[in-house]
């Protein structure tokens, strides 16, 4: 049996399908309240527990041959910092699979993943990933590009940016390298992973087939949407006291100052990863993201304050 933390979450959702397709037994841990009828038809087995509760990841470990572990948060909100979440949160479930009979586990990481507080999100994931690496479980930590796909956060905020105003806003240069990776093709190396022990004690970097910049990823959102707008560099010295704001007032800033310091950092894999490590050719954003048309300038304009549309 397979356990899936996060099975809710957007590349979680995906995961159970991916491998309830391929005939694998899934165990998934949700959060009290979260919204599991997206898995009303498929035969799971569900266990509802918390990163934060030892207690329960040790109830969701018992009879598991297999841990993957996707809960993370990219925005700190209350009580869940990234400390609690991405590091502790991992370093709790490891702690519990001790005892179990658990012979893999597969941490899902980021690019850019590094020892320096400078960039809070990327020092929790690196820390998370020292959790699983000086543990004894044979593990694959997988760090993949910006993720898109239908309900992403990161194209739906670039596309909820340019559909509302006159303008296409990029803050900073634009220059910071991205490489854009399907959210369904990283469930499907996640799978792949699970199959393969040649990857076990591996740090896998992947990304899409495209490395563009920011500027570049903006271009194709405007492509998309067949929309002619002035691009407006804005300085990040303007935005950081804006996203403090926001980060105060509303509950998704689609901009956050450990985003902006981000910006800083290339988030690229070699360009064929997919391929060397997984053998098959992942998709493109170009041409691929089709569900941003039907956000409307109303939708976009909630989405551009921070606050999520109906």
């Amino acid at each position: 049996m397979i356990a899936v933390t996060g099975a809710t979450g957007y590349v979680g959702r995906r995961l159970v399908k991916t491998l309830i397709g391929e005939g694998e037994r899934v165990r998934c841990l949700v959060r009290a309240g979260a919204d599991t009828s997206i898995f009303q038809r498929l035969s799971i087995d569900m266990v509802q527990g918390d990163v934060g509760h030892l207690s329960s990841l040790k109830a969701a470990c018992v009879g598991v041959d297999s841990v993957v572990h996707l809960v993370a948060i990219i925005r700190e909100e209350g009580l869940s910092t990234f400390d609690d979440v991405n590091y502790q949160g991992t370093r709790n479930l490891m702690n519990a699979i001790q005892e179990s009979s658990v012979k893999r586990f597969i941490l899902l990481s980021a690019i850019g993943a590094q020892p320096n507080p400078r960039y809070p999100y990327l020092h929790s994931k690196w820390l998370g990933e020292q959790a699983v690496v000086t543990g004894d479980i044979p593990y694959t930590i997988i760090r993949p590009s910006i993720m898109f796909g239908r309900g992403d956060e990161f194209i739906n905020a670039v596309a909820a940016s340019v559909k509302w105003g006159p303008v296409a806003p990029i803050i900073g240069s634009g220059k910071t390298k991205l490489q854009p990776i399907f959210a369904d093709d990283v469930a499907k190396c996640i799978s792949l992973t699970l199959k393969n022990p040649q990857l076990v004690g591996r740090v896998i970097e992947i990304g899409g087939p495209q490395q563009l910049s920011y500027r570049e990823l903006v271009e194709i959102v405007l492509r998309t949407c067949k929309l002619k707008r002035v691009m407006i560099h804005l300085p990040v010295f303007l935005i950081r006291p804006v996203s403090k704001l926001m980060g105060c007032l509303v509950p998704y800033p689609p901009i956050t100052p450990t985003l902006l310091n981000m910006l800083d950092v290339d988030n690229v894999a070699e360009v064929d990863s997919v391929k060397k490590y997984f053998q098959f050719d992942p998709i493109p954003i170009d041409g691929n993201i089709g569900y941003i048309l039907g956000m409307n300038k109303k939708d976009a304009f909630i989405i551009s304050l921070g606050l999520k549309p109906a």
